[in-house]
């Protein structure tokens, strides 16, 4: 879901206790009701890409709706999560690894979506820039691509500062958020504290998720 194949190794353990379920059912009836304008691009051999795929949750409920998904990560453990998810849910979903920059597919798709703020974790406008052109590259013509990023104000007024601490019997996870690298970037620091099953002792494990939107104004131009 970035450039960086360690982010969310740790926050992949926890990612899906945390996680609110309802923006996935936001993302799953803003995706169906946008789709519907474009149905007659779905023919009955296309699919659907979910880029930063996650655990998975978004593409099953596409799935249960009646597209054909499939789904892309950076991390090795969300997609472990997915092919899980996906299993539990009876469902034959295809989850791989790789890189929203660089993926190549063996037939354009219909529709790619990107959501859960994946594209603010590319460094750069030119990365940016990039990931665009290259889905472009592996839509139909006359394709659909989805995506969502983070405001100015979300990053700017929102998450400086803030912080999060969730505790169970056995962990600790703690967020906070800090602009080090100036306007419209934001650091995340994510603390992942385990308890030891043979002893009372914690093992701490520690993230850095570092995310940068652009103005809307820059992302119309691409």
């Amino acid at each position: 879901m970035g450039e960086n194949n360690q982010q969310y190794d740790v926050f992949a353990d926890v990612y899906e206790v945390l996680f609110d379920e309802s923006l996935y059912l936001s993302w799953f009836t803003y995706a169906t009701t946008s789709i519907q304008t474009y149905d007659k691009f779905l023919e009955e051999d296309d699919f659907w890409l979910d880029l930063g795929a996650g655990g998975g949750q978004f593409a099953v409920l596409m799935t249960q709706a009646g597209y054909k998904m499939r789904g892309l990560d950076l991390s090795e453990k969300m997609v472990a999560a997915a092919q899980v998810n996906a299993a539990d849910a009876d469902l034959d979903i295809d989850f791989w690894v790789d890189d929203m920059t660089s993926f190549q597919l063996d037939k354009q798709a219909a529709v790619i979506s990107c959501f859960c703020d994946t594209f603010c974790y590319l460094d750069g406008e030119e990365a940016v820039e990039a990931t665009f052109r290259h889905v472009y590259d592996q839509l139909q013509k006359g394709g659909v691509f989805m995506f969502d990023v983070h405001s100015e104000y979300q990053m700017n007024e929102v998450y400086p500062e803030t912080s999060l601490v969730v505790e169970w019997d056995d962990a600790v996870f703690t967020w906070t958020s800090n602009q080090f690298r100036g306007e419209n970037t934001i650091d995340h620091t994510i603390n992942v504290f385990m308890q030891n099953e043979d002893d009372d002792q914690y093992q701490r494990y520690e993230e850095l998720h570092y995310e940068r939107t652009l103005p809307i104004e820059a992302i119309k131009l691409f």
